[in-house]
């Protein structure tokens, strides 16, 4: 059923909302089928020591290199690294770069997204991020969803309450630590930007 009252404000996270990720394409252009970190990126990246660090901004892409090849058969030379790390970012769902553009003119857009120095900057250069009036980040704030603290720093610089703002991700924990800090927000399942605009519709926000 939708919702009475538009929010003030859309926070989207990247990652499988905005674009699609995809592992398998950095594991491929790396060679690593079969080896020991091929395991550690598909299925325990996101609670790895060295990842966590360097999400948080505080491991440089260089040191974080360090760790990979301690867990690789064969060295990674930092342009390859770079190369088959920016592949995994497999590009935008069909039809979000305009959706942007249009929900940029409708309400103020903002990005929340787990991301690390390499992808952080990639990101940034992408056609289509300068719809968003801020994109906060891990690596900028130090903190990773569903940490609170990532949430409440979204709170302090738009200086709205919680219920005013729309939350989207991917992620079901993060989306249910939203929602304990009063947010609106929803876990978007979809691959593209009707799918997001069905999203939208239930919260009166309209493109």
């Amino acid at each position: 059923m939708a919702l009475k009252t538009a929010p003030k404000a859309l926070l989207l996270d990247l990652g499988n909302v905005i674009f699609e990720l995809d592992w398998e394409k950095p594991i491929q252009t790396l060679g690593l089928r079969g080896s020991r970190l091929e395991k550690i990126l598909l299925h325990q990246i996101q609670a790895w020591g060295p990842y966590d660090q360097y999400e948080r901004g505080k491991l440089t892409t260089d040191e974080f290199l360090i760790f990979l090849n301690q867990n690789c058969d064969h060295p990674i030379k930092r342009a390859d690294f770079l190369e088959a790390w920016q592949s995994l970012i497999a590009g935008y769902f069909i039809g979000m770069e305009e959706l942007l553009e249009k929900l940029s003119d409708t309400l103020p857009l903002y990005a929340l997204t787990n991301t690390n120095p390499a992808h952080y900057d990639y990101i940034l250069s992408l056609k289509g991020m300068s719809h968003f009036r801020q994109i906060f980040s891990s690596v900028t704030t130090g903190f990773r969803k569903p940490e609170n603290q990532i949430f409440e720093t979204v709170l302090e610089t738009l200086e709205l309450p919680p219920e005013e703002i729309l939350y989207i991700d991917d992620t079901e924990s993060h989306v249910e630590a939203a929602k304990a800090l009063g947010f609106r927000a929803e876990v978007f399942r979809g691959s593209s930007a009707t799918d997001l605009i069905r999203v939208l519709w239930r919260h009166r926000i309209e493109v």
